[in-house]
């Protein structure tokens, strides 16, 4: 197989930059301008200081006095999305996107897949302004490393020969499955990085981790036979975002504010209602948990979006920390009033 993945540098922060250019080279942080808020995206340069992602904005500003910070807007990023994935579609291949701003493709039986995601990195930047950094190789699992590691804007093949000795040299925390309580289960067995990992016997990695074990073992000899799955007939619509370990209350409001903002956006647009609101969440063990209430009448507009959404929220998380934030709307059905808004 040839699989790319692709993933659009600090996209947030690219798309700001790209509506006003003059952001361009300075430290840039989007999120939340409040005390309590969080920072979404940081710039590359802002990086440079120690900004990142989950961080709190008192903390990314005491890091980098001159901070510049810009207000979440997320349906604009998301209309940049589509149109930027939209055009990686056209090439024909099978496509699975995976987040607002990454995706696998599957080159599989393409004489030169190399030149042909070169020229979608190259066609991405010119038409629409913005950098994305690709990884090519045999799988999934090493598609990903690949696109992180030569950013932003970076180009990565992995072969098979060389892919072994990569993973060899990964902390284990790169390692697809791999939360921060196992790591810690696994670094109280001497184990730190991918080499060590290799020593490791699949009967006793599955009688330690379950399930979860010879997925590991797996993983850590190159191994991922997952498919590149393109998107399936719309049952739902919603976001999820995937963020730094975290478990600040006040940044989960704020993702919920944004995902319910653009989620009645998308459902207005297109001219559907839904009467299921679920939320979804991910914790650094990688568990999913969701909780779903279905209503007698639509959920219509941000503010009874959000209302729902928090209280399902307040009922399913404990205070543990979480990598993953996700709402949903499900039970759709078309509003043709509502459509003919936007003809």
């Amino acid at each position: 197989m040839n699989i790319l993945h692709v993933d659009m540098d600090a996209f947030f922060a690219s798309v700001e930059i790209l509506l006003n250019p003059a952001l361009k080279n300075k430290p840039l942080a989007v999120g939340g301008r409040n005390p309590s808020g969080i920072v979404t995206t940081a710039s590359y340069e802002a990086r440079k200081y120690g900004v990142h992602s989950a961080m709190p904005m008192f903390m990314a500003k005491s890091l980098c006095p001159n901070l510049i910070v810009v207000p979440t807007r997320k349906g604009v990023y998301g209309e940049v999305s589509r149109k930027v994935f939209g055009y990686l579609h056209s090439f024909g291949y099978k496509m699975e996107q995976v987040s607002i701003d990454e995706a696998y493709l599957d080159l599989t039986g393409e004489e030169d897949p190399e030149a042909v995601a070169r020229t979608m990195q190259r066609e991405v930047a010119h038409r629409f302004g913005l950098s994305m950094s690709c990884g090519l190789s045999y799988n999934k699992f090493l598609a990903k490393i690949a696109s992180d590691m030569d950013k932003p804007a970076g180009f990565t093949v992995i072969d098979g020969a060389r892919g072994q000795e990569i993973i060899k040299t990964l902390p284990i925390s790169k390692i697809h499955g791999i939360g921060e309580k196992t790591a810690a289960r696994l670094n109280d067995l001497g184990i730190h990085t991918g080499a060590d990992l290799l020593l490791l016997e699949r009967d006793f990695l599955q009688e330690t981790f379950g399930k979860m074990g010879t997925e590991l073992y797996d993983r850590v000899r190159g191994v991922d036979m997952r498919p590149v799955v393109p998107g399936r007939k719309r049952k739902s619509i919603g976001t999820e975002e995937t963020f730094a370990e975290t478990r600040s209350r006040a940044f989960f409001k704020e993702r919920l504010m944004e995902s319910a903002r653009e989620t009645a956006f998308l459902m207005e647009k297109k001219g559907i209602v839904g009467y299921t609101v679920t939320v979804k969440i991910k914790t650094r063990d990688f568990d999913t948990h969701t909780k779903s209430k279905t209503f007698p009448t639509p959920v219509e507009g941000e503010k009874a979006l959000y209302r729902e959404a928090k209280a399902l929220f307040d009922s399913l998380y404990g205070g543990e920390k979480l990598r993953l934030l996700g709402l949903s709307v499900s039970a759709l059905e078309e509003n043709y009033s509502r459509q003919l808004r936007f003809l």
